[in-house]
């Protein structure tokens, strides 16, 4: 007994070294929560949540993960999929400190919440254990409900309060799922070969109930339909800097772990035969849902926040049409649109926040006529707009392509109807919402202003970071083999 003990010991000892990016990210965080309780030093508060993703950025990108190594007894996995996204973790990361530094209002509480957020992001990715994992989504979780209350005004207040009352109840409703699974199989490991023998032999309906219960939370965490009720409120509530960061990095760490899950679920298919119950299928109308739904809200939006927390929900649509084939190509497409739809999201934000840092309401009102004196800025929102549409010649358009040629390529070999219809509606919907993202560029060209028009300053450093986004999605576009050659690497075998 004892010298199992020692082995595990030594096991976990050896595994800390594989996580030095985390333990680097954890110490930085003990450093800002402590220079928290001073005044005065926030900047040396922010250095430090900078030096942080510098330092673990080449650690990540240098460690060779072309075999999956397990640590700490099977908890934890360090492979090709956690790396990417990993990466991908940090630019938004970096993105959102440069956008938090030029906002008139900082504090060292809003860097200590956003490090933690990252720290489970990077613990979710990694998660292969059903108690790692819901630890990691709530490390993740409870510090976004924090963050919506920041304004400290009443709005903000009952945003909070809602996001964490469904939150709470999301999180309940997947750890009882969770537990059933537990219960099913008897391991807390879901993508271990016991987990998978143990679903073979249970009963197919309450396989199916388990599986439901979990989606019931990861809905929530991704916000798709009918999950997604909260965006709105949140996304008015919190701080300009802390949406772009918690849009994007607790639903790709969550959208991580369902990758591994339904790769699980697929693999024991056959459970559901009897019932006639095809997970594609099911897959194929929540996608469809979750883009309807989104662009429906958005259409009625008459804010830009507004229209960009329901446009997130449609491109969280798009992203679930990415996993409906369970295959390689379709892993590959949905993992090129999370890097596209990282760089629009960011840039739409950065750009928004000097808006508001210029003195303009981001009511679609307050821009009538406002481009005819700003091309540069009607210049930057046309191309983000046909990014986040779908449109050339923009990476928007490349991702999207991607997504549906994986999609076609399944129906060419499974010949599912519901395939086809996804394809067709799913490309309807671009239609949809290219009313909705072009509304922006046309009041400020073609709609009447309601007072006089002057020339916006914005500072160098907002227009060159703005303008080199801009340009990297352009880029997406005529060179997308610079992101899929790193894309082809990644092995979503597992």
């Amino acid at each position: 007994m004892s010298n199992n003990l020692e082995e595990k010991l030594d096991f976990v000892i050896a595994s800390l070294s594989a996580l030095l990016p985390e333990l680097i990210l954890i110490m930085c965080l003990l450093l800002v929560v402590l220079l928290s309780f001073r005044k005065g030093l926030l900047k040396a508060s922010l250095i430090i949540a900078i030096f942080a993703p510098i330092v673990t950025l080449p650690l990540i990108l240098f460690k060779d993960t072309s075999e999956p190594q397990f640590l700490m007894n099977n908890n934890f996995v360090l492979d090709d999929i956690s790396k990417y996204f990993k990466v991908l973790f940090l630019i938004t990361f970096l993105y959102s400190l440069f956008i938090f530094s030029r906002e008139g209002k900082k504090s060292g509480e809003q860097l200590s919440m956003m490090l933690t957020i990252l720290i489970g992001a990077f613990f979710t990715a990694s998660s292969h254990n059903i108690i790692v994992l819901v630890l990691s989504i709530e490390m993740m979780s409870i510090p976004a409900y924090a963050l919506t209350t920041f304004s400290m005004d009443r709005e903000s207040g009952k945003a909070g309060l809602k996001y964490f009352l469904l939150g709470a109840v999301a999180s309940a409703f997947m750890l009882y799922g969770l537990s059933l699974l537990y219960g099913f199989t008897g391991t807390l490991d879901i993508f271990s070969l016991e987990f998978i023998k143990g679903l073979l032999v249970s009963s197919p309906l309450a396989v199916i109930v388990a599986c439901l219960f979990t989606l019931g939370g990861i809905l929530f965490k991704l916000s798709v339909f009918p999950m997604h009720v909260w965006v709105k409120d949140v996304y008015l509530s919190a701080p300009i800097s802390a949406v772009a960061f918690f849009s994007i990095v607790p639903k790709i760490a969550v959208l991580v772990f369902f990758i591994r899950f339904i790769k699980s679920i697929d693999s024991v298919s056959l459970v559901f035969i009897d019932l006639n119950f095809d997970w594609s299928v099911f897959m194929s109308f929540l996608s469809l849902a979750t883009i309807f739904a989104g662009n429906l809200a958005a259409l009625k939006q008459k804010d830009v926040v507004g229209m960009m927390a329901f446009s997130s929900v449609a491109h969280m649509g798009y992203l679930l049409v990415g996993l409906i084939p369970v295959s390689q190509y379709g892993f590959q497409a949905t993992s090129f649109y999370v890097g596209a739809y990282l760089l629009m999201n960011m840039a739409v934000f950065h750009m928004l926040q000097v808006f508001k840092r210029g003195g303009l309401s981001l009511q679609y009102d307050a821009f009538r006529g406002w481009g005819r004196k700003n091309i540069y800025w009607v210049v930057i929102v046309v191309f983000l707009m046909l990014a986040l549409t779908g449109l050339p010649p923009t990476g928007g358009f490349t991702a999207k392509l991607m997504i549906f040629s994986a999609l076609y390529d399944s129906y060419l070999t499974a010949s599912k109807p519901i395939i086809i219809w996804v394809i067709l509606f799913g490309l309807l919907n671009v239609a949809i919402s290219l009313y909705y993202y072009i509304r922006l560029p046309y009041i400020m060209l073609i709609k009447e202003p309601q007072g006089p028009v002057l020339k916006f300053k914005s500072k160098k450093a907002d227009i060159f970071v703005i303008s080199g986004t801009t340009l990297a999605l352009i880029l997406l576009f005529f060179k997308p083999n610079w992101l899929l050659e790193i894309i082809n690497n990644v092995n979503f075998v597992f």
